[in-house]
């Protein structure tokens, strides 16, 4: 399967982010090649596998957000609006 984006780096340094399709460009925040690749990587994994997205983004808010497990939140609509203890739906 042919990659939906691509790296570009011009001679200033600036790295962009091309869509393959529209020719779009879109620069690169991070400065540096390691940064820009791993955000081109995870734009071209992201157009392959769609259904997955919602997974990994669960998985590094879990890796990242050590109070997620045991935040309490309110259920609207719930008589008495109990306090649950919220989960990654």
């Amino acid at each position: 399967m042919k990659a939906k984006y691509r790296l570009v780096e011009r001679a200033s340094g600036v790295f962009y982010i091309e869509d393959t399709e529209t020719k779009r460009q879109e620069a690169s925040k991070p400065r540096t090649r390691e940064p820009a690749h791993r955000l081109w990587h995870a734009k071209n994994e992201a157009h392959e596998q769609p259904a997955i997205n919602l997974q990994i983004a669960r998985a590094y808010l879990a890796a990242t957000d050590s109070r997620r497990g045991s935040q309490r939140r309110m259920r609207p609509g719930k008589p008495g609006m109990k306090a649950v203890k919220a989960v990654l739906m």
